[in-house]
């Protein structure tokens, strides 16, 4: 939907500590909503308003995150026009980040990319490629599910450990042991987004863009702390040769082909 409005509205509620009541005009324009009164005008970015809904008479609701709540009516000629507003602020608030931008290790020549960097950061990448495909706010967040990030990390650190370790089970176990405490700001990271995934799925629609915004920041320090862990992470399994057997060369070049 490109920039809407001014729309003819009646306005109710509590904005900024003003009391609306009567005929108003509502402007959507990039990441602004301008409510225009008789009084004032009021131009809301979409980082202080935390939901938005449309409700059964027709009319939306748009609650910022001060606690105010307007109500915006059209009439019954206009309610097509504002749910379609309401849709559009949801789009346009639930936004990913660049993710990977000022990263240091995540393809930058001194982490010694290859085949076991690729292979740790692969359960974000696959992640953010599935929330590429989505079409939806939900779908992206589905993409980047806290459980099963932590159990890819967890794995693979184990494979990287017995691929060093393949006939010592204690020195295989301590190798592994070392290389997840390093990586443990990684994991309280995941257990970071792993509440903030509760409480956006949790969320009611006026509070759900103020919990998107904490599940993104959520997901931006988990982008962040592992970044930091492959560095010490490739330093510990760096002491030891690894033991990559043909099968996996082959599965990697074919994960390659596929990206």
């Amino acid at each position: 939907m490109p920039d809407a409005g001014p729309l003819t509205v009646t306005a109710t509620g509590l904005l900024r500590g003003n009391e609306l009541s009567g005929a108003a005009s509502v402007t959507l324009r990039g990441d602004t909503v301008e409510l225009v009164t008789r009084a004032a005008r009021y131009p809301l970015s979409l980082s202080a308003i935390a939901g938005a809904r449309a409700l059964e008479s027709g009319a939306i609701e748009i609650a910022l995150t001060d606690g105010d709540v307007v109500t915006l009516f059209a009439g019954i000629n206009g309610a097509g026009t504002l749910r379609a507003l309401a849709d559009e602020l949801l789009v346009r608030a639930c936004t990913m980040p660049e993710l990977t931008r000022g990263l240091r290790a995540l393809g930058s020549p001194r982490a010694g990319p290859g085949m076991e960097h690729d292979r740790f950061f692969k359960p974000l990448l696959e992640a953010r490629r599935g929330a590429a495909r989505a079409t939806r706010a939900d779908g992206v967040r589905l993409a980047f599910d806290a459980a099963s990030i932590r159990a890819a990390f967890v794995r693979r650190l184990r494979e990287m450990a017995h691929e060093r370790q393949p006939h010592d089970p204690p020195e295989r176990r301590a190798l592994e042991a070392e290389a997840v405490d390093a990586a443990a700001p990684l994991f309280l990271a995941i257990a970071d987004l792993e509440d903030a995934q509760k409480a956006l799925d949790a969320a009611v629609e006026l509070d759900r863009f103020a919990r998107w915004r904490e599940w993104t920041q959520a997901l931006q320090r988990v982008f962040e702390r592992a970044d930091e862990a492959w560095m010490d992470v490739r330093e510990i399994f760096g002491r030891a040769p690894a033991r990559v057997a043909a099968w996996r060369r082959l599965f990697h070049r074919r994960d390659e082909a596929d990206a």
